[in-house]
């Protein structure tokens, strides 16, 4: 045992090697155990229960030893502490000491249990209340007193330990008051006679108090009316009952009539709502329409405004073309009367040429008639101006000279000499010119 010499006997102790397997078990005796172990690592624990020796009992050591053997010697050790009892070991001797803690017997002049006094009361009373089932448990739950409480408290004797008390029956009646079960419970400790540590958990029906060793339990109770209370009771019931129908009635009442006015009012203001949005609507309408019409009428003058330009134009354009071809026949006609102006001034020249060419050969021809008469014959020559309306040339083509638009121009086409071309005068008809020639072959 702890700080003992002597060997204590009946623990039973066990040893296993690294793969936890039983070395050696045996129950320890009055000389210390000698085990040979062979070269390696083993653990020794105790492995029984408590025992009792004498007059005291022996609770078993939850510490335990690794130790490692080798050619006969203790090389190492581990000693792993528990919360009982203790064990150490001498490695140059081979020698372990498991030593085991102990409770002593105590006798019944050295033992006292205690006696513990539980009071049944209603609440606030100071008498006691019979008819209540009152449990007392130990710490393992198992009954260890149970009663129903009387006219005086109920005393029960208690070993040391831990127990619980509660209230366990049913509700009870006592004259005119029924009584609610608590549901609080208390939980103490005894020793030696005394009430060392209690806890009191409460609950939401009656109560429960500790004073050093009396414990009151204290129930609630509903007390039983009489006839006229119980009328009483019942007519304000019925009173409280119809005030409270009556308050519900006007505050539906109200809240209907607040519904209806809450709806009417709603409805007033939809109806509103939806006159100004009609309005908003028909007003939008109006605008769009009005829009629509601007934008038509402005399209149409835009149209109108387009065909007239393209009018305009169309006949500054006209006007223009008509301008240019005037112009144009303008200019051509004044290039035409230019050109005939030319054209006649170069006949008037051409002619004056002929005419003196042809007074020279005339001239001559008389000279070569008078002094040769008898080689040849007269060569006649068309002397002076000769209107006609035709122009021959030698090759025997005949060329007709008509008239053309209104009033035409007729042109005479003097006979030249040998080799000479007369222009003569065109007739001008409709912008159209047209130039007669005459040519004569030379004869000679």
């Amino acid at each position: 045992e702890i700080g003992g010499s002597d060997e204590l006997k009946g623990a039973e102790l066990t040893i296993f090697n690294d793969k936890n397997e039983v070395v050696k078990k045996w129950t320890s005796g009055d000389k210390a155990e000698t085990v040979t172990l062979k070269n390696g690592t083993y653990t020794l624990k105790e492995t029984g229960g408590e025992f009792t020796v004498g007059d005291k009992t022996y609770k078993v050591t939850d510490s335990t030893v690794t130790f490692t053997v080798k050619d006969g010697k203790v090389t190492e050790s581990k000693v792993t502490a528990g919360t009982v009892g203790k064990i150490t070991i001498d490695n140059g001797k081979n020698s372990i000491t498991v030593e085991d803690a102990f409770e002593e017997k105590k006798t019944e002049e050295e033992s006292k249990d205690t006696d513990v006094t539980i009071s049944k009361k209603e609440i606030g009373g100071s008498e006691e209340l019979e008819g209540a089932e009152l449990t007392i448990t130990d710490d393992k739950g198992k009954v260890v007193e149970k009663w129903t409480s009387g006219k005086t408290a109920k005393t029960v004797t208690l070993k040391d330990g831990t127990y619980t008390l509660k209230e366990t029956g049913n509700e009870f009646t006592v004259g005119d008051k029924t009584y609610k079960i608590t549901d609080s419970t208390i939980t103490f400790t005894v020793k030696n006679g005394e009430v060392i540590d209690h806890k009191v958990t409460e609950g939401k029906v009656g109560k429960i108090t500790i004073d050093e060793e009396n414990i009151t339990v204290e129930d609630a109770f509903e007390e039983k009316k009489s006839d006229d209370e119980k009328k009483d009771e019942d007519e304000k019931q019925s009173d409280d009952e119809k005030k409270d129908e009556d308050e519900k009635q006007s505050d539906d009442e109200k809240k209907d009539e607040d519904e209806k006015q809450s709806d009417d009012e709603k409805k007033d203001e939809d109806e509103k709502q939806s006159d100004d949005e009609k309005k908003d609507e028909d007003e939008k309408q109006s605008d769009d329409e009005k829009k629509d019409e601007d934008e038509k009428q402005s399209d149409d003058e835009k149209k109108d405004e387009d065909e007239k330009q393209s009018d305009d134009e169309k006949k500054d354009e006209d006007e223009k073309q008509s301008d240019d071809e005037n112009k144009s026949d303008d200019e051509n006609k004044s290039d035409d009367e230019n050109k005939s102006d030319d054209e006649n001034k170069s006949d008037d020249e051409n002619k004056s040429d002929d005419e003196n060419k042809s007074d020279d050969e005339k001239k001559d021809s008389d000279s070569d008639s008078d002094s040769d008469s008898d080689s040849k014959n007269d060569s006649k020559s068309g002397s002076g101006d000769a209107k006609t309306n035709d122009s021959s040339t030698s090759d025997g083509n005949d060329n007709d000279s008509d008239q053309t638009g209104s009033g035409a121009a007729s042109t005479s086409n003097p006979t030249t000499g040998a080799g000479g071309t007369i222009p003569a005068m065109l007739a001008l008809a409709s912008g159209a010119v047209i130039i007669f020639a005459k040519k004569k072959d030379d004869e000679e």
